[in-house]
């Protein structure tokens, strides 16, 4: 209708520098951006005090300098991802503070876009879930069957099991976990088994067969098929271009 408010309409002129520098108020939000190269470009001041240092010394750095390989490894991986155009929402992650403690945050990255649409680097923002409060419940609520995908994922679960673990029927256990984590619980647990193949392509020199058995799938072609759908690469070319 006419004169009807939306953002466009609002004509703002404000750069990413003056919406991010509203970031450094929050001290229970951390929040960065990439470039390209995974490289850090801003920092705001309370990611830069979880690892003891100032945004100043953040920048131009990556993950390496920061976090073990293992740990640098997996958040790169999801840059690579955000890169390419996805977008994660309401992510479960253990990050180590300066001191090496680990804490779970939930954290939300997606790519960053310039005036014609091209990506140009990776934005994202996490909290440590005991900072959240009551938006964090939902996450610990599901927190021992989200351990249990972690811990037993080479085994053979169904959805049974997982509903078991929790005291949940079925279709209850579907409900909280869609809404709390946008994925159903065999899909989250195929993106878990997915992550853990990932790692082995590129830590190990096992073979492709060996790596798809060992992370709980029971047909390699089932698993080319769904780690090329996740990752767009074959574990192949994955393993080739990253190892």
């Amino acid at each position: 209708m006419d004169g009807e408010i939306n953002i466009d309409s609002l004509g703002f002129r404000s750069s990413l520098e003056d919406f991010l520098k509203y970031f450094d108020y929050y001290i229970d939000t951390r929040c960065f951006v990439k470039d390209l190269n995974s490289k850090y470009v801003y920092v705001n001041q309370a990611y830069a005090n979880m690892l003891g240092c100032t945004p100043e010394e953040m920048v131009g750095k990556g993950d390496y300098d920061f976090y073990d390989k293992n740990m640098a490894e997996l958040y790169l991986e999801e840059d690579r991802k955000v890169l390419a155009g996805e977008k994660f929402v309401n992510q479960r992650w253990m990050v180590p503070d300066k001191n090496g403690v680990i804490s779970w945050c939930i954290s939300h990255k997606q790519p960053l876009r310039d005036e014609e649409g091209n990506i140009k680097g990776v934005f994202c923002t996490f909290r440590d879930l005991r900072m959240a409060g009551s938006d964090a419940k939902p996450f610990f609520d599901l927190s021992e069957v989200i351990e249990y995908m972690h811990a037993h994922y080479s085994e053979n679960i169904s959805s049974d099991d997982l509903a078991k673990v929790v005291g949940l029927s079925v279709s209850q256990l579907n409900r909280k976990f869609k809404s709390t984590m946008n994925s159903s619980p065999i899909n989250y647990l195929l993106k878990v088994r997915i992550e853990k193949a990932t790692e082995r392509l590129l830590k190990t020199d096992e073979t492709i067969t060996e790596i798809s058995f060992a992370c709980g799938f029971n047909n390699q072609t089932y698993f080319n098929r769904q780690f090329k759908k996740i990752n767009g690469l074959s574990p192949r070319e994955y393993r080739k271009k990253y190892s």
